[in-house]
């Protein structure tokens, strides 16, 4: 939902925040001595990301965008 920029726009969702209602909502939050803790993703949860043919590269697998753990 993060408004991603430059090189890793591609990444946002269609549906992201815009810059105005982040700010709208890290003050609203800032007002209300809310402490706001982004989510990020680690490396187990990439498909976001490897799904895209820019980051295919990065891929475990090259047909595959599901990262699979080497156990």
């Amino acid at each position: 939902m993060f408004p991603y920029s430059g090189t890793i726009a591609d990444l946002s969702a269609k549906n992201c925040y815009s810059k105005d209602e982040l700010k709208s909502l890290l003050e609203t939050a800032k007002t209300l001595d809310l402490i706001v803790i982004p989510l990020i993703q680690t490396f187990g949860h990439m498909e976001f990301a490897l799904k895209l043919r820019e980051f295919q590269h990065l891929r475990e697998v090259d047909d595959s965008p599901q990262v699979k753990p080497n156990f």
